[in-house]
């Protein structure tokens, strides 16, 4: 249940304005703390601490209990890193871990309403994840680069707007 609170202490005392780069890694992903993600990560990672210490009691006792926190921990991973992102393409893949593994948390006790469940989740999870490929695709584009900041710039007052946002 404690695996969101180094986001939580990121979000308090971490001095919004400072930019990770990961040239080596994932295609020169970045993260980067600003005032409104500091707020979205110390709310995430407070709702994921709270949620944890919840599951840990629901998780008592059940056989799946290991894989169920291995699959928590990366989309918490990806929930605490699309409020990090700085740019298009760390924002998509931190995305895609919260929404792909979490299928796996809806399925968790293989009971058949979970599945059920689980299999109208995983064909909304990729039909979300195809929209927002795209729409991000297109947004880049019209921003004429990776980084966030064009990006939203783009999105709110670029020519490429309508065909990225509904109306």
């Amino acid at each position: 249940p404690w695996g969101a609170l180094p986001g939580l202490l990121c979000a308090l005392w971490v001095p919004p304005g400072g930019e990770l780069g990961m040239p080596q890694a994932l295609l020169g992903a970045a993260l980067r703390l600003d005032a409104i993600g500091a707020v979205f990560l110390g709310l995430c990672a407070f709702i994921w601490t709270c949620a944890g210490l919840h599951a840990r009691g629901y998780l008592e006792g059940q056989p799946h209990a290991r894989q169920f926190c291995g699959f928590w921990q990366l989309t918490l991973a990806g929930s605490l890193g699309v409020c990090l992102a700085a740019d298009a393409i760390t924002f998509y893949l931190a995305f895609a871990c919260v929404s792909l593994p979490a299928y796996v948390l809806v399925v968790h006790d293989r009971q058949p309403g979970s599945l059920r469940a689980g299999r109208i989740y995983i064909a909304l999870a990729v039909f979300g994840e195809m929209a927002l490929l795209m729409g991000l695709m297109l947004a880049v584009n019209a921003a004429g680069s990776i980084a966030i900041e064009p990006v939203r710039q783009s999105l709110a007052t670029g020519a490429a707007r309508g065909s990225i946002l509904p109306s």
